[in-house]
């Protein structure tokens, strides 16, 4: 090979790369109710999360129909940031809560409500993602 073509094989490659691996990445969001009308809509964030991202029981067996997937996508306004990333479909592994992340004291609304909602969630990408996916990609930054 190296006298035919001028070039030689390299035997590292494989300590370098064994195969393609699916994407796990997370994002954390601060809910802060200044409202009793915003409390409701943190808390109807939190329980969609849970909801959509659990199995479903399959009733009158053992089995379990799988969590929905998410699509998930930076916005600018209306539009899809073209300077942020894109992702595969991703399905949510983790919806983490935490009742006021900054302090060291629980410090809650008069109904309970914590004045700060620490909520994190962690995906695992569905797809491989490809040299090809870049190269199509419709934003700046590709996959």
């Amino acid at each position: 090979l190296a006298l035919a073509r001028g070039k030689v094989y390299n035997p590292n490659i494989e300590l370098f790369y064994s195969s393609p691996a699916l994407r796990q990445f997370s994002m954390s969001f601060d809910l802060i109710p200044k409202s009793q009308d915003e409390a409701n809509v943190a808390n109807k964030i939190i329980r969609q999360f849970k909801t959509w991202s659990s199995p479903k029981k399959d009733t009158g067996t053992n089995m379990f129909e799988i969590p929905n997937v998410w699509k998930i996508q930076y916005m600018s306004g209306s539009s899809i940031n073209k300077n942020m990333n894109e992702f595969k479909l991703a399905a949510c592994t983790n919806v983490a809560i935490q009742a006021n992340p900054q302090t060291p004291l629980h410090v809650a609304h008069f109904d309970g409500m914590p004045v700060h909602t620490g909520l994190q969630l962690s995906f695992m990408e569905v797809d491989i993602i490809t040299r090809e996916d870049h190269i199509f990609s419709k934003t700046n930054q590709g996959f």
